[in-house]
């Protein structure tokens, strides 16, 4: 699914879509960032991880940079 929500935060639409499916469980992609580079750009992963109510497996490319 691809969509695009101006003005909403992706976690947002990201769990939406979720609960309107009936999905049992989100897989996602993170950039794995740390420290003050993820307060400063805040992370979409770790927003749905926080609030999602079925469980979210988080997937980081070994290979990505930081």
């Amino acid at each position: 699914m691809v969509r695009c929500e101006v003005g909403q935060r992706v976690s947002d639409a990201i769990l939406q879509e979720a609960k309107a499916c009936g999905a049992r469980l989100i897989v996602m992609g993170t950039h794995g960032r740390r420290g003050l580079r993820r307060m400063a750009l805040g992370s979409d992963a770790e927003q749905v991880l926080r609030e999602s109510p079925v469980p979210v497996l988080l997937v980081r490319n070994p290979d990505a940079k930081d």
